[in-house]
């Protein structure tokens, strides 16, 4: 077995916490808010730029996957809403795992869901990677951050559960309900990337990023991730890239750059939308960020729709996209 296998098999294998916390929902919050969604005029094709994102982590050999997510959502969604001014700045996953102890360490994980309302969020606020940087250990204590530097605040009690898992409803009306949760994990990412799940199963080790991702039948499932979702595609809008025909929903992993196409950098991948594919619409949330005092003057002369694609044909004609699937195929041939 290869490095690059082994050291994906780690980092696959170290998001079984999101599995054990997937009964950390609370069932009467989940519930009141998923009333049937209304049908809603929401695009065909939907994708912030990946160029204002902050750089793809490696969690390494650490169950942290439910902290790079919040991380990565809050800060991206500040950078996105402050045109790009903030920067790509990344946020200490580490003061979470240090300094809240109700998660299950790296052997086992955490809850995104159970972060948004935590005092260490709402109050303290988290810091810069560069005040607390990853160590992928939970054994690192949490230390103090200097007085008056930069700190990222959720909303208290903004937190929003997406979606209701299809496995706890009939399966008469189990479409539905899948159906509902994908028109509100749209209208949410119209606002700013959210925290998703993947049901991790051995063939995504190997997934190349040149086709959308469904589970090969027989691969042996191995546990849950949490990812930031970015992006969506409907079914036949993507008419430029050949294997992209059904709907599909653009996740960001932290299993590092070198994950995902071969050949580039990158670190993303596309999972079939419409059928709960990898339990991808059965588990999705978001909370309100806190903009900066630094940011505000920014924010206010935005124009958002500068950050993201509405139209795949607006993508597709972007001269700075990312990711085009001519370019992967491109880069992989001379990869081999």
């Amino acid at each position: 077995m290869g490095a690059r296998t082994i050291a994906v098999a780690a980092v696959v294998g170290v998001c079984l916490g999101v599995l054990l916390t997937l009964l950390y929902i609370n069932r009467r919050r989940i519930y009141k808010a998923v009333a049937a969604a209304p049908p809603e005029d929401l695009p065909t094709y939907f994708k912030w730029k990946e160029r204002f994102l902050v750089p793809v982590r490696n969690q390494k050999g650490c169950a942290a996957c439910w902290a790079l997510s919040v991380c990565d959502m809050m800060s991206d969604t500040i950078n996105l809403r402050s045109g790009g001014q903030w920067g790509r700045n990344h946020l200490s996953p580490q003061y979470l795992i240090s300094c809240w102890h109700d998660h299950q360490g790296c052997n086992v994980g955490g809850s995104p869901e159970a972060t948004y309302d935590l005092p260490q969020l709402t109050e303290a606020g988290i810091p810069l990677e560069e005040e607390f940087p990853y160590t992928a250990t939970d054994t690192a204590p949490c230390k103090a951050i200097t007085e008056g530097v930069l700190r990222v605040r959720t909303i208290k009690n903004t937190g929003r559960d997406l979606c209701v898992d299809p496995a706890t409803v009939p399966e008469s009306v189990r479409q539905q309900v899948i159906d509902a949760n994908i028109v509100r994990m749209k209208k949410a990412l119209l606002n700013g990337p959210i925290v998703g799940t993947l049901r991790v199963h051995e063939d995504l080790y190997k997934y190349d990023g040149l086709a959308i991702y469904q589970v090969t039948p027989g691969s042996r499932q191995i546990g849950y991730h949490a990812v930031e979702v970015i992006g969506y595609c409907d079914e036949s809008v993507n008419w430029a890239e050949p294997g992209f025909d059904d709907g599909y929903w653009v996740v960001r992993s932290s299993w590092g750059e070198n994950w995902g196409a071969r050949g580039i950098r990158y670190g993303f991948a596309y999972v079939k939308m419409g059928c709960n594919e990898a339990d991808i619409e059965s588990r999705a949330s978001v909370c309100e960020v806190e903009m900066p005092e630094s940011a505000k003057d920014a924010i206010a002369a935005t124009d958002i729709d500068t950050m993201r694609y509405t139209s795949y044909t607006q993508y597709v004609e972007d001269p700075e996209r990312s990711h085009f699937v001519g370019a992967m195929v491109k880069n992989h041939a001379k990869s081999l």
